[in-house]
């Protein structure tokens, strides 16, 4: 096959292939993370700072922008309402699938450093909160106490027999 030399031929395949490789060193799906402010390559093990979305609270997680932690990135220009999102500080680690070889990038040991709710563009950090762990109950007598669940709202009861939720 012959390469046709036009006298006017555009370059836009220059530009795409420029972007690939960046979008590539950017994205989690495959091998080490690039910080997107100073370019520093984040391999297991390192300490990242992590904006995290999701539209709706029945979606998995989607990670907008990795980058080290002395770039963190701020919820104060990002927020958006209707969105869930979340910066949050951790370790890069690796999750291995060896029934399917597959591996992917993980965030491990995550803080969470401030919050955006889904109602608001307002941003909380985290920091200013004394946030006590929650722990199931543990009672031989059934009981209804209110609680907070991912598929209920903050208003709706759950009950508990015997500890276990129902």
């Amino acid at each position: 096959m012959k390469d046709s030399k036009l006298a006017v031929q555009e370059s836009i395949d220059r530009g795409l292939i420029e972007d690939i490789p960046q979008i590539l060193q950017i994205a989690l799906g495959e091998g080490a993370g690039v910080c997107q402010v100073c370019g520093t390559l984040l391999r297991e093990g390192r300490r990242v700072a992590v904006y995290a979305f999701r539209a709706c609270r029945h979606t998995p997680w989607q990670t907008g922008q990795l980058r080290c932690v002395d770039h963190p990135p701020s919820l104060h220009s990002l927020a958006t309402v209707g969105v869930r999102e979340v910066v949050a500080e951790g370790r890069v680690g690796r999750c291995v699938d060896q029934a399917l070889q597959t591996e992917w990038p993980v965030l491990l040991e995550p803080e969470i450093r401030e919050v955006s709710p889904w109602r608001s563009d307002a941003v909380l950090d985290v920091s200013e909160f004394d946030v006590a762990p929650r722990t199931r109950p543990t009672t031989s007598s059934p009981s209804t106490m209110r609680a907070r669940c991912r598929w209920c709202g903050p208003d709706e009861a759950m009950t508990t027999s015997g500890g276990e939720w129902r």
